[in-house]
């Protein structure tokens, strides 16, 4: 049953309907995915672009350096791609044509091909690579360290898939929450539905929780 009707179901029953979590990220966290991209990865991430963020930051990524071994994607919130999102593939870059600062999107970089919202935004050079150091989301990993500067934004849920095999689905979990697993989630957190697992912050600071 979709969420729409799931919900509507809830309304009908006299029950409040279940909100949205988003996970806010103000810069500082960042989640360790414990999972290394390659050529074959697909991440599909929902979020909000904050507008308070004034420097380029990375939505997700590992890489070798920045320009080999990469898959990742940066938010551009600097002249001359001021809003626009950057796909990174092996030792390939280019930016969507259209920005997007401010909005809430839905970023699906597959493989060598990013959508945005649906539609193509990016199409780079298919390429064999693995990134050897392990995907960080609200920023990058680039040789085993993260980015100085990192996400300002929302993330309402976040899919990473190997070879077309589903290997990570987050969402965001309140702390104490006990809806995903008996033990009550540690902090504000991401928990894995593939493994089980609750995912916190690597970075500094707390992440906040945002209702939907």
């Amino acid at each position: 049953m979709s969420r729409r009707r799931m919900m509507m179901a809830n309304i009908m029953r006299g029950q409040e309907p279940e909100k949205e979590l988003g996970l806010v990220f103000t810069g500082t966290q960042y989640i360790d995915s414990i999972f290394v991209p390659t050529n074959a990865t697909r991440v599909v991430i929902d979020f909000k672009w904050s507008d308070m963020m004034v420097a380029n930051a990375h939505l997700f990524g590992g890489r070798i350096s920045s320009t080999s071994g990469a898959f990742a994607a940066l938010l551009s919130a600097e002249q001359p791609n001021f809003g626009q999102v950057r796909h990174e593939f092996g030792a390939t870059r280019n930016y969507s044509s259209k920005g997007f600062f401010g909005e809430r999107l839905t970023v699906d970089a597959n493989r060598n091909t990013m959508y945005i919202n649906g539609e193509t935004a990016v199409v780079l050079s298919a390429t064999s690579f693995s990134a050897q150091y392990q995907m960080y989301i609200g920023t990058v990993n680039t040789a085993g360290s993260s980015a100085q500067v990192k996400l300002y934004g929302i993330i309402y849920s976040a899919l990473v898939y190997q070879n077309d095999i589903h290997v990570r689905d987050f969402v965001p979990v309140r702390q104490g929450s006990t809806k995903y697993s008996p033990t009550p989630a540690p902090s504000n957190c991401m928990w894995d539905k593939v493994s089980g697992a609750y995912f916190q912050n690597a970075g500094t600071g707390a992440f906040g929780i945002e209702e939907v």
